[in-house]
């Protein structure tokens, strides 16, 4: 189930519980806003290690689309109370193993807003594989599955498999991710992780 469909259902199940329209339309826009990155990946994937701290960090990243000014701490307040309710009944539901809200660690406790990138919610640093990495880029580049899949007419069910280490990448594979502007240092990367064994024939090893 994709993040967008359990947000729908979610929706659903409030309407049928007599919440009033605009509590209905204050929750849609609070989960669009926070998960917006998610929308079109699977929901499981939420419960990855590090999810919690970086949707956070978007979070107090975000700008109002009026007042272009980062969003009020009341408003960041409500977004994540809403969006930690729509966990829990997703956890209820046996479509979570996780809250992903409830693994973040509390944020420092500082009255300046946070200037440094992106928490990204795979770590660059130690991947176990190429999947991993092509996550983080995608992820850096703030792109869905769906969005990298119309640039490289990879299906969204191949590239999750990827970023998952569910199979090894394959050379046609590579060869249309490389076309993703995203993905451009990709080869650079694979190699400086010392992934590149066996990789050298399908254009991830090649200068």
């Amino acid at each position: 189930m994709t993040t967008i469909d359990a947000i729908e259902a979610y929706l659903s199940h409030q309407r049928l519980g007599g919440r009033e329209p605009s509590t209905v339309r204050t929750t849609r826009h609070a989960l669009r806003t926070v998960l917006a990155l998610a929308l079109d990946d699977e929901l499981s994937d939420l419960a990855a290690e590090g999810v919690g701290e970086a949707l956070l960090t978007i979070l107090r990243q975000r700008v109002s689309q009026t007042g272009g000014k980062p969003l009020a701490e009341s408003t960041q307040a409500l977004y994540v109370s809403i969006v930690r309710a729509f966990f829990g009944w997703c956890l209820g539901k046996g479509w979570l193993r996780a809250n992903p809200l409830e693994l973040a660690r509390p944020a420092p406790t500082t009255s300046a807003r946070p200037t440094l990138p992106l928490v990204p919610l795979v770590s660059p640093l130690a991947p176990s594989h190429v999947g991993e990495i092509v996550r983080w880029l995608r992820e850096r580049s703030r792109l869905t599955r769906r969005q990298i899949g119309k640039q490289t007419g990879i299906l969204v069910a191949s590239l999750r498999s990827l970023e998952l280490g569910q199979h090894a990448p394959a050379a046609a594979l590579i060869g249309q991710l490389l076309q993703a502007p995203s993905m451009s240092t990709l080869p650079e990367r694979v190699r400086a992780a010392g992934l590149d064994r066996g990789l050298e024939d399908n254009g991830v090893g090649e200068a």
